[in-house]
């Protein structure tokens, strides 16, 4: 084991540019760490691959933030920028004009909350504009990744902190005139897990075993106290109020998944809130195609409603802004916690705060048309009257997986409270918008609008429709093989470039990307995207990097999908042929590997055939459940893969089950779903039978693992160690800080930099030839002298 050695790696941070007339250079890891990427300005962007820009309420201006990597300082930097759209008009209008610059409105460095779970989060996100578009309100991090609220005006300035530094502001909405908003305090000190029965001695019966080993961590540590508060803007001096008789554990990026709305009179509020306890009646909810082990049952143990199950159970309340009481609305359980996830959580309020709208949830089981037995399912949207609680169904959820079915993105209330718009999207990349109107009681479908453009909520398109598409409008242009700029696109229908944030680009040759599918030998259709070699030449059989997990269509690709392990562009700079491909839909079940197994083989077969890659220099990259993937394949098919990077991930091994499930419910109800038996008794023979871990001796391929915080070393331990105890070639790469999807840039380096010279080592037998290598050759070496006399092979071809 050891960590990454980074020698000059940081005084190379920021890379001059080379002058016009100097030759292309290849893109690198350092290159993608400090690419200037759009941000989307909202708090939970419904496709992680969207950025467009805020535009204010009267259309004058529109702020945009991007976001890079400052290796120099191992910091993320984000940037709040304003354009004027009669600037931008003019300049479109009168080519002799150059396009404005944009005004930096404020400059943050800071790190995103261990928890983001997007790739390349900024520090500035959350962007809202007030009502007369004066001032603009956004949420900025400081380096303990802990948010405050902001505002600046729209002609720049000062910006002004609403909220103290010892507060960490999760969510805010703006309603009338006030903010409400849902903050913790501090990081609570660490503690040691259990109850202390003496100075020397504790019971630590039923706590985490990462509580009782490591409590420092910051995973531990990650559960905080939320409280609501509320701040009136038309003060003289806006202060803090909080919210009395409310607080709730919970983990910060979960809280920022689900909705927050404030009526319009700003007296309620709507969250999601777990549920104090499981009624019988809820065991009738059916969970989503692929999830049995969700189902609800009452009476399962307390661990169901605690704070670290990602999946408790939850319902929509009111919470009013006074007092702090809650009042569930239904009551019944949102369907996220039954594994509905591709619908998105919405709470609507009507303009006179007399209707509500809720999607993805299940209605009371008495309020179905059959309430004697089996199954019911959630339904997509219901609307619900105040105060005498009526609740309507607009449709019901389809439990279907075929990607050509739609689900809810957004709601919205149209004219009156009486006409519903609904965004819906489906795995195709198509979007439409359903018209409903309520009559004699009764939710009607009236009519269906399909979306020309993407867009990530109905105020977006509303925007668009209402001016017939006459209005100048700003977005992000960007395809697989063109970086992401700033357009604008005239009345007339014509587009031209406003602001390329990478110049540097023009600088450098990237390798080809280009959609790619087959089908395995039992009819699975696969998904990708290819990576040529920069300098590729038709003919010649190049080495071959598959990376599963998943991708966004028509993105300008650089990773590949995140930054942890993946460097798709990095390595096809490198020489090698590189695979970005979607996992299949998980079953749940032994079925998965197997599957995962099989698009790898016949990927590997299909790029053979085509005479573009060398079937005997191939590598895979696992990251987070691809892992799992990755190692039953380096088990199962010992042959297929000649080196491999196993990333911070599960495997479902006894080993893992043993460590972690005894304080984990839902990871536990997950692993008995997947072996369908506990490894006890007779179930031991099949998890022996069944669970790679048990086998590695299988393994032929040299392995890097990743291990990130305490709990991951565990994880990878016993890859780890029986690989090193059978003496077969293994690297263990720790980050104690560091976050399942790296954000620092440091971590980045080593993460992609360390997997791209691991891959070039032992698929190409040479070390990287320029300095861009963060790693010690010498340890590797004696690896393959020892590989190479365990396997009385030779030394790997170099190309």
């Amino acid at each position: 084991m050891h960590l990454a050695r980074y020698g000059a790696a940081i005084a190379l941070a920021w890379l001059a540019l080379p002058c016009a007339h100097a030759v292309k250079r290849r893109f690198t890891v350092r290159d993608d760490i400090a690419m200037v990427r759009f941000t989307h300005p909202r708090a939970s962007p419904e496709d992680p691959g969207t950025a467009i820009a805020e535009p204010s309420p009267d259309g004058k201006s529109i702020v945009i933030v991007v976001t890079q990597g400052r290796l120099s300082d191992d910091l993320i930097e984000s940037r709040l920028l304003i354009f004027q759209v009669s600037a931008i008009r003019n300049a479109a209008m009168h080519p002799q004009l150059s396009m404005p610059k944009p005004k930096v409105l404020a400059t943050v460095q800071g790190m995103p909350p261990p928890f983001a779970v997007h790739a390349h989060d900024g520090v500035i996100k959350d962007v809202r504009w007030a009502a007369d578009s004066s001032t603009i309100y956004f949420l900025t991090a400081n380096r303990q990744g802990n948010y405050r609220l902001c505002a600046v005006r729209r002609e720049g300035g000062r910006v002004d902190h609403l909220t103290p530094s010892t507060m960490s502001v999760d969510r805010f909405t703006l309603s009338g005139d006030r903010i409400t908003l849902l903050a913790s305090g501090q990081r609570p000190a660490s503690s040691a897990a259990g109850q202390a029965l003496n100075a020397d001695a504790r019971d630590i019966t039923g706590t985490r075993l990462i509580e009782d080993l490591f409590p420092d961590s910051r995973y531990n540590r990650a559960i905080r106290v939320f409280r609501l508060y509320t701040i009136r803007l038309d003060a003289n001096k806006p202060s803090i109020h909080s919210v009395p008789n409310y607080a709730l554990e919970q983990i910060p990026f979960l809280a920022r998944a689900y909705p927050f709305a404030a009526s319009s009179q700003a007296g309620e509020l709507i969250k999601l809130e777990p549920a104090k306890s499981v009624p019988k009646s809820w065991s009738r909810y059916a969970p989503a195609t692929g999830y049995p082990q969700l189902r609800l049952r009452q009476g399962s143990t307390t661990g169901q409603f605690q704070a670290a199950n990602i999946m408790r159970p939850l319902e929509y309340t009111a919470i009013n802004l006074a007092n702090g009481k809650q009042t569930p609305l239904l009551p019944a359980p949102n369907a996220r916690s039954l594994g509905y996830l591709r619908d998105a959580n919405r709470a609507v309020w009507s303009s006179d705060a007399k209707r509500i709208l809720l999607t993805n949830t299940f209605l009371p089981v008495d309020r179905y048309s059959d309430t004697t037995s089996g199954d019911v399912y959630p339904c997509g949207v219901a609307s619900m009257d105040m105060p005498d609680d009526r609740v309507r169904c607009l449709f019901f959820e389809n439990r279907s997986l075929n990607p050509k079915v739609f689900h809810v993105q957004d709601v919205a209330f149209e004219k009156s409270a009486a006409k519903v718009a609904v965004l819906l999207h489906n795995g195709l990349n198509q979007q439409i918008v359903q018209h409903y109107t309520l009559r004699q009681s009764h939710w009607l479908l009236i009519s269906t609008d399909l979306v020309q453009s993407p867009v990530t909520s109905l105020r977006e398109w509303q925007r668009q429709d209402s001016d017939g598409g006459l209005r100048w409008r700003m977005f992000i242009h960007q395809s697989l093989n063109d970086p992401p700029q700033l357009w604008v696109r005239a009345p007339n229908g014509s587009s031209q470039k406003v602001w390329d944030p990478n110049p540097q680009f023009r600088q450098m040759r990237f390798g080809h990307a280009s959609s790619y599918s087959w089908r395995d030998p039992h009819g699975h259709q696969w998904s990708g995207i290819l990576i040529e070699p920069v300098g590729f030449i038709r003919g010649k059989r190049y080495p071959l990097v598959l990376q599963m997990y998943d991708y966004v269509d028509h993105q300008f690709i650089t990773d590949g999908l995140y930054p942890t392990a993946f460097a798709a562009r990095e390595l096809a700079s490198a020489g090698f042929v590189v695979l970005q491909f979607r996992k299949q839909r998980d079953t749940g079940s032994e079925r998965d590997p197997q599957i995962a197994l099989e698009g790898y083989q016949s990927a590997v077969a299909q790029l053979n055939a085509a005479g573009m890659i060398d079937p005997g220099r191939v590598g895979v990259v696992g990251f987070s459940l691809t892992c799992w993937y990755a190692a039953y394949a380096l088990v199962h098919d010992p042959t297929l893969f000649h080196a491999a990077t196993i990333a911070d991930g599960l495997d479902n091994s006894y080993m893992q089950f043993m460590m972690f499930t005894p304080g984990e419910y839902f990871l536990r109800r997950q692993m008995l779903g997947v072996r369908g038996v506990a490894p006890f008794g007779v179930g031991l023979a099949h998890w022996v039978k069944t669970s790679a871990a048990f086998h590695f001796d299988r393994i032929q391929a040299p392995v890097r693992i990743e291990a990130i915080g305490p709990s991951s070393v565990l994880q990878e331990w016993d890859l780890y160690a029986s690989l090193r105890l059978l003496k077969k070639p293994v690297d263990l790469i720790y980050f104690p800080h560091g976050t399942h999807i790296h954000k620092h840039p440091l971590a980045r380096l080593e993460s992609q930099q360390g997997n791209v010279d691991w891959m070039y080592f032992w698929l190409k037998g040479e070390e990287l030839p320029d300095q861009s290598s963060v790693v010690s050759y010498p340890e590797w070496e004696s690896m393959r002298r020892s590989y190479d006399r365990l396997n009385n092979s030779t030394k790997p071809a170099s190309q």
